[in-house]
């Protein structure tokens, strides 16, 4: 979300900077062919919906509404952020039944797309995420999206719950708080409880056979045996027993620290 808040900021300047640039616009900017101009301008740019000339703090035309007789007031609107370039206006109510975001500058607006955070959207219902887009003093929000977004405000006091994460731009001023309700996996479906239970189990059972296998291994007279080799373990005691008849001699073979040991009975 905040590479896309970013792309809006970039596309905004650039469509802004594009229509600013046509020689032609003097005292009357809205002829044909500056409005051709701007519909030319705003097309390659996904993020924005339209650009047009301001005249008298009214929007007198744009690539979409065409030359607007009589001007649009941008005087009703929501919330209003000065910035050192220009203004930003959110919920400027264009007519009865339009609402719109836009960025004024140097006597052109850019409106925003209405879309530009629809993607994100479907993760309020889906994953149960908010957000909200805001500077990095946290008082000025640009955009909130999903049911908890107010959350995101108190910064100091969420419910144990709800998981926040943070980002901001390192070339704008500008953050995103994102969050939500940890569910686990409590919430899903039964199908997939079963299925996790039951790979959890086979797992756990698989790793203690292995263990217990590798114990055993271990623990055999063998491998003690080659263990003791490698790490000099061994003592060698050697003590004849028998007369001039009949010699036996027995050896003992001691691995330590086992107390292993192995007799050799030789005739």
């Amino acid at each position: 979300m905040l590479v896309r808040s970013e792309s809006l900021l970039v596309q905004t300047e650039s469509v802004k900077t594009a229509a600013k640039s046509h020689l032609n616009i003097g005292d009357s900017p809205c002829t044909n062919e500056n409005i051709l101009h701007l519909r030319v301008v705003v097309w390659p740019y996904p993020l924005i919906k339209d650009v047009g000339y301001i005249i008298k703090g009214e929007l007198a035309c744009s690539a979409l509404w065409g030359s607007l007789r009589p001007t649009l007031s941008l005087e009703h609107f929501d919330k209003k952020w000065t910035s050192r370039e220009g203004v930003w206006l959110f919920g400027i109510k264009l007519m009865d039944d339009i609402s719109v975001n836009g960025y004024i500058s140097e006597g052109i607006m850019v409106t925003l797309s209405p879309f530009v955070f629809r993607r994100f959207e479907t993760d309020m219902y889906s994953k149960n995420f908010s957000a909200v887009v805001g500077n990095s003093k946290h008082d000025r929000h640009y955009f909130n999206i999903g049911p908890d977004a107010p959350l995101l405000d108190r910064h100091d006091s969420v419910p144990l719950r709800f998981r926040v994460f943070r980002a901001c731009s390192l070339h704008y001023d500008l953050c995103v708080a994102g969050g939500g309700y940890f569910t686990g996996i409590f919430s899903e479906h039964w199908s997939i409880q079963m299925l996790l239970v039951t790979v959890s189990l086979l797992s756990g059972l698989m790793i203690y056979i292995i263990i217990m296998n590798r114990a055993e291994l271990n623990s055999s007279l063998s491998a003690r045996f080659v263990k003791a080799l490698k790490n000099e373990a061994l003592s060698l005691v050697y003590q004849p027993i028998g007369n001039d008849s009949n010699l036996l001699i027995v050896f003992y073979v001691q691995i330590m620290p086992d107390d292993l040991v192995i007799q050799l009975h030789r005739f």
